[in-house]
């Protein structure tokens, strides 16, 4: 599977776990809104509390992976 293939993957998951964004909202969200190349190493480099830290949605629970909840 290509790197692409992955990428796309990975967002089409991802807008399935969060129907709360739209398409626009979530690429925005996931570029940081900065210009950033949306690319697998890019979102690779991601982390959770990056990315918690600027959710444009509501501030609920989040699975950790470890089966405990942040925030």
């Amino acid at each position: 599977m290509s790197d692409d293939d992955r990428l796309f993957w990975r967002l089409f998951a991802l807008m399935h776990c969060l129907p709360e964004l739209s398409s626009p909202q979530l690429l925005r969200w996931i570029a940081q809104q900065d210009e950033a190349s949306l690319d697998l190493a890019y979102l690779s480099s991601l982390d959770q509390p990056q990315l918690m830290a600027r959710f444009p949605g509501d501030p609920g629970p989040v699975a950790t992976g470890d089966g405990v909840s942040a925030r």
